[in-house]
């Protein structure tokens, strides 16, 4: 029912609005009425009307104030105005309170039938797009842990870049704070259960993520990333006010507990690996891996649970791992698809080193983010690749030998490169003609192939590489012919000086665009201007 209330110092005014029709039949409910605004104002105190219908002119408080006033108070109210000759024009200017109408005196029958309606719809409407609004929030609020919890799971898998604005602006949108500062990347993992896994221990794991959820909120705000089954990420930004080895033995304590705790409410079997990752979020993807191979050791840790990765750094520099010299040659392998060099390197990467099985994974799961880094710019690449195997870094720690896992190694990256020829084509082809454009309109600014790069969401060797391979010439090669063709031409005009030229097509230093110029057509620009002045 709609509820209305009459104000009006007239009895017989508002006995006739009573009067007029059947209200209950309209499916309204007349609440009250009073002889002024005061009146009316103390009589809503506590009731909140949908319409009411006021006389403009009326003692002590007059109608244009009451409205006013209860508007305050009740924001959604209609106000209907009546009112004689004499006030007709001042009523219409109170806009301030968004009357429905300003009818006068005496009020027709149908003109306020129509009137009332017409408030009727406005609050139905009103009242249906509050729920609508009610309804959407509820939802955004019941999907926004999933969100948050799948935007760190991509940032941490590598998949979404944290360097891309439009991630930082999906964290903002979900109301994610990620950590600028130093944050401790702690995996928990639960072990295989047994005989009776597959019937367990789904059930099992979804318990270990329910009770590590709520025990976290005293440590971190960032929720529990369940990263595969039986893995989940916990990402605790350290205190500032706390030394490393304070901070560092509270971890280690607090990972301890929860092992302790989980393992007594659940009855799985879990181990915790810790990586400090000193530039937080931005390094979080790298040290969430150094976390994983720290997790991984428990098979070799006897009954310790919490682990560290630092304890692997000694035994790393025993070895030289050549992973971080060969990722060039790596992606240029991928992009070429060149099967026999990403062969060669991964083997020359992992085999004739006396390392450890850890280490082994280390520069496994290093080369293979190198691979999966060729397809950051295309997130459909990347599902694809996730799709074929959907857990790599799990499947490589499965293997026995450094043999079978360098052979693994090798596969994968192989299917990595195959994708990437079954996507080139047209695609690569658009990213260089793009470029192209850019070149061509911008060439006067300070290019440089990283900046290119960043706008199409790509690594500068990748651009590089690209770029060649479609043109013939390096990205600096074509910076350098458009600026000179462009030169060139404006050397052409005779009013138009060397220094100008040099600053119009991107030098500042004379000199320097001198030299470019005669490397590049075989004549100084002054001989060139001097030569065309003579010719026209």
């Amino acid at each position: 029912m709609i509820n209305l209330f009459i104000v009006d110092d007239e009895d017989m005014e508002r006995e006739g609005i009573r009067s007029l029709f059947d209200w209950n039949q309209l499916g309204i409910t007349i609440i009250g009425e009073a002889w002024n605004g005061q009146a009316a104002l103390e009589a809503l105190v506590d009731v909140e009307p949908d319409i009411v219908i006021t006389d403009v002119r009326m003692p002590g408080m007059n109608g244009l104030e009451f409205a006013s006033r209860l508007k305050r108070h009740y924001p959604n109210v209609k106000f209907i105005f009546i009112s004689g000759y004499e006030d007709f024009d001042a009523a219409r200017n109170a806009v301030d309170v968004s009357a429905v109408a300003y009818l006068m005196k005496p009020i027709n029958k149908e003109t306020l039938m129509d009137t009332i309606a017409g408030a009727i719809g406005r609050i139905q409407e009103e009242k249906h797009r509050e729920k609508e609004e009610v309804q959407l929030k509820h939802q955004v609020e019941e999907s926004l842990p999933l969100l948050r919890e799948q935007l760190l799971r991509d940032i941490l898998l590598g998949i979404e870049r944290i360097d891309d604005e439009r991630t930082m602006q999906r964290a903002e949108s979900y109301g994610l704070s990620l950590p600028v500062i130093p944050t401790a990347v702690m995996i928990v993992k639960a072990e295989e259960l047994g005989a009776d896994r597959e019937d367990s221990e789904p059930l099992k794991t979804i318990a270990v993520y329910r009770e590590l959820s709520g025990m976290i909120g005293e440590e971190t705000s960032l929720p529990v990333v369940m990263t595969r089954e039986g893995e989940y990420v916990v990402l605790i930004p350290c205190s500032p006010i706390l030394a490393q080895e304070d901070m560092e033995e509270h971890l280690e304590q607090t990972a301890a507990s929860w092992v302790q705790q989980l393992q007594r409410s659940t009855g799985v079997t879990l181990a915790i690996g810790i990586a400090l990752a000193e530039d937080g979020i931005r390094s979080c993807p790298r040290y969430y891996r150094m976390a994983r191979t720290a997790v991984g050791r428990k098979f070799y840790s006897g009954g310790q649970n919490v682990l560290w990765h630092e304890d692997d750094e000694g035994s790393r520099d025993d070895f030289p791992i050549l992973v971080h010299r060969s990722k060039d040659e790596l992606e240029e392998a991928i992009i070429a698809f060149d099967t026999s060099r990403i062969e060669q390197i991964v083997k020359t990467s992992l085999q004739g080193k006396s390392m450890k099985k850890e280490q082994a994974w280390f520069v496994a799961i290093d080369l293979l983010n190198t691979a999966l880094q060729t397809l950051a710019e295309k997130k459909e690449l990347v599902k694809a690749a996730f799709e074929q195997e959907k857990a790599p870094w799990e499947k490589l720690m499965l293997m026995d030998t450094i043999d079978s896992l360098a052979a693994w190694v090798v596969a994968y990256i192989q299917g990595i490169a195959e994708l990437i020829k079954k996507n080139q084509g047209n695609r690569n082809e658009h990213i260089v003609q793009t470029i192209k454009q850019w070149v061509k309109s911008e060439y006067m600014t300070d290019l440089t192939i990283n900046s290119i790069a960043g706008r199409v969401f790509l690594a500068p060797g990748y651009v590089r590489k690209l770029f060649k391979n479609h043109t013939g010439m390096t990205l600096k090669e074509y910076i350098v012919q458009t600026r000179m063709k462009n030169a060139s031409e404006l050397l052409r005009q005779p009013e138009r000086k060397v220094n100008e030229v040099a600053l119009a097509v991107g030098y500042e230093n004379v000199s320097y665009f001198c030299a470019v110029f005669k490397n590049f057509y075989g004549i100084s620009p002054g001989d060139f201007k001097d030569a065309y002045q003579i010719l026209a």
